[in-house]
C-alpha cells in the first residue's frame, strides 16, 4: 500500500516538530542551570563549576549590561518555548530575539578571561538550527 503524499507530509512535519521541541528544551535546560548557578553563586556564595567555567568569578566580572542581556536571552528563550508549546509563530521571533542577544553577549564576553567560547557558539549554532525548524514550521502552516 502506497503512502499518500499528505501523510508523508505530515510525518516529516511532526519529525521536525518534535526535532524543535528538542531542541529548545535542551536550550531551555542550559540556561536554567546557569540561571541557577549565577543565584548560588552570587547569593549563595557557591564556588563551583559549570562546564569548567567558575560561576562565582564570572558572575562578579559581569558587567551590568552583560548580566541584563543575559536576563532577556533567558526571559525571551523561555516566551519561545511558551509560544512554541502554544503552536504561535511568535516563537521564531522570541528565538530570534534569544539570538541577537545570545550573539551580541558572546561577542562582549569573548574579552573575558574567565568564559571559555566554545560551548556559546555551539549554542548559538544550536539557536541558529532551532530557528530554522521553526521557520520550516511556520512555512508548513503547523504554527499559526
Amino acid at each position: 500500500m502506497a503512502i499518500s503524499e499528505r501523510e508523508t507530509d505530515d510525518r516529516s512535519t511532526a519529525r521536525l516538530y518534535w526535532l524543535a521541541q528538542i531542541a529548545l528544551a535542551a536550550l531551555c535546560l542550559n540556561t536554567t542551570i546557569w540561571l541557577i548557578g549565577f543565584f548560588r553563586a552570587l547569593v549563595l556564595g557557591w564556588e563551583g563549576q559549570i562546564i569548567g567555567i567558575t560561576v562565582r568569578e564570572l558572575g562578579l566580572q559581569l558587567t551590568t549590561l552583560e548580566f541584563g542581556l543575559y536576563l532577556v536571552m533567558s526571559a525571551a528563550l523561555y516566551l519561545t518555548q511558551i509560544l512554541f508549546s502554544l503552536g504561535r509563530r511568535a516563537a521564531a521571533l522570541a528565538l530570534a530575539l534569544t539570538l541577537s542577544c545570545h550573539f551580541v553577549l558572546w561577542v562582549l564576553l569573548a574579552s573575558n578571561p574567565v568564559y571559555d567560547g566554545r560551548f556559546g557558539l555551539l549554542l548559538i549554532g544550536l539557536e541558529v538550527f532551532t530557528l530554522g525548524l521553526l521557520l520550516l514550521l511556520i512555512r508548513s502552516r503547523v504554527l499559526r
